[in-house]
């Protein structure tokens, strides 16, 4: 079954349908190339997304291993109530970049004191203040945790876009507007071999006749 455009045979058309050609090789080309780049990108941040998954996991295993000694320690209900004491200093400041064309978050966190509760030290343990450390220190991993998953996400949408648009132009218009090119300079060729033909079938009898 014939893939090409249903065009009428003529100079202009040939020409155009080779303009757009050229146009669509070249896209190609750079489809191709941003494709690449997109999957270097998503391979080194998936790399990154492991390392970040596992530092968040241990440190919030260690973190509520500490909450459970800290618990057991100074009871539950001095625990509730130091909580209800707690004072947040975190700041989060969100910003973008871009990655070919790509915008993905950079998660900025920070936080005014060394540690983000403040309580009285009477009444409590050492145990606590490790409690605090390891969950404060556990959000700038999970901001950076966050950071990498959203822009994983939509450079990995990106990507199957993009490769949706190379397959697209490589196996569909490419073809279709090849096979349309080869068949409208037969078409001309055939037309200009028979109007020769003609030309010089009518020399001939004018040749004949004088």
């Amino acid at each position: 079954m014939s893939n090409r455009l249903n065009l009428s045979a003529t100079r202009s058309n040939l020409l155009r349908i080779k303009e757009e050609l050229e146009f669509a090789r070249e896209g190609y080309e750079l489809l191709e190339q941003k494709r690449e780049v997109l999957v270097a990108e998503v391979i080194g941040m998936l790399e990154s997304l492991r390392k970040s998954k596992k530092e968040v996991e241990e440190i919030l295993n260690k973190a509520y291993r500490s909450f459970e000694q800290t618990s057991v320690i100074l009871g539950m209900k001095k625990v509730s109530q130091i909580t209800l004491a707690a004072c947040s200093r975190e700041k989060i400041q969100v910003s973008d970049r871009s990655i070919m064309g790509v915008v993905i978050p950079i998660v900025n966190y920070s936080r005014e004191n060394m540690l983000c509760n403040i309580y009285g030290f009477q009444g409590t343990s050492a145990s606590l203040d490790k409690t605090v450390h390891l969950f404060c220190s556990s959000l700038k991993k999970l901001a950076k945790l966050a950071e990498l998953e959203v822009s994983l996400i939509r450079l990995a949408t990106e990507l199957k876009k993009t490769q949706r648009r190379a397959n697209a132009l490589n196996y569909l218009f490419i073809p279709q507007y090849s096979e349309t090119i080869k068949y409208l300079e037969n078409t001309l060729e055939e037309k200009e071999r028979q109007e020769l033909f003609q030309l010089k079938r009518a020399k001939n009898i004018h040749h004949k006749n004088n």
